[in-house]
Formats: C-alpha cells, structure tokens, sequence
C-alpha cells in the first residue's frame, strides 16, 4: 500500500505544485512591499498574503486529486493485482472484477449505482479516505451475507 502512495505521489505531485507555483506568481510585489515595510515576518506574509490567495487554487488541486483517487484502478491492479489478500483492492477493482470478470452484470450496475452515492457523500466528507475504507467493509460484508 505505501509503494502505491509514493506511486500516486509521484504521479502527481508536480501538477499541484505548478498550480501553487502560478498562483504565487500572479500576487502583486507591492504587496510583499507592503508588507516588508510593516515589517511582517515570512510566516506571517506566507499566513496573511499568499495563503489567502491560494485557496482557490488549493480547492482546485484537492477537488482534481479527489475525483483522480476514484478511479485508481490501474495502478493498483498493475502493481500488487490487489494483494497480499484484499489489501489493495479498491471499490473500482470490485466493480470491474464483478462486471467484466464474474459477468454479474446485475450486481455491478448496483455496485456503480452505490459507488457513485459513496463518491457523492464522500465529497462532503473532508476525511474521505476514512469513510471509504468504511464503506467499503461494509459493502463487502453485505455482500458476503446475502
């Protein structure tokens, strides 16, 4: 699992960085100016000036990983095919594993239906991570029991 987050690290770290680095690009040096002659410290333009600034670009770079996050599917399958056990095995890994593998078109069509409801609630949910893990435990003990 730690080599598939250094993996997605890699990946795409450099975009998010050439975001932010636009971003503090775009701010007006009078307003470093300003603040040099006020005499703020470097925290303190970092907290009042630039920060400020990138909070939408910030918001963009979340919003662009999180949606990129639901459909790791080929890094993970390529890498570890889903092992040792279940550990690395994702919602989209079930879902094509169930449509296209098992051809139980059924249950991959209700599968998607729940994946899209889990996506939606998880993009209110800024631990999203968390309760997908949680989600998906449950969903695999739903389907076990039935």
């Amino acid at each position: 699992m730690k080599y598939l987050i250094l993996m997605d690290l890699w990946h795409w770290t450099g975009l998010v960085v050439l975001l932010c680095y636009a971003r503090l690009r775009t701010i007006p040096d009078a307003q470093y100016q300003a603040a040099s002659i006020d005499g703020a410290s470097r925290w303190s333009v970092f907290w009042n000036i630039e920060l400020p600034k990138m909070r939408l670009v910030l918001a963009i770079a979340f919003l662009l990983r999180f949606m990129d996050n639901f459909t790791m599917y080929t890094e993970a399958y390529v890498v570890t095919r889903g092992g040792p056990g279940v550990s690395t095995v994702f919602l989209s890994h079930e879902l094509v594993q169930t449509g296209l593998i098992q051809f139980d078109l059924g249950e991959a069509g209700a599968m998607a239906v729940i994946y899209f409801v889990i996506a939606d609630l998880a993009n209110i949910d800024p631990m999203y991570q968390y309760s997908l893990v949680y989600f998906q435990e449950l969903f695999r003990r739903c389907i076990t029991n039935s």
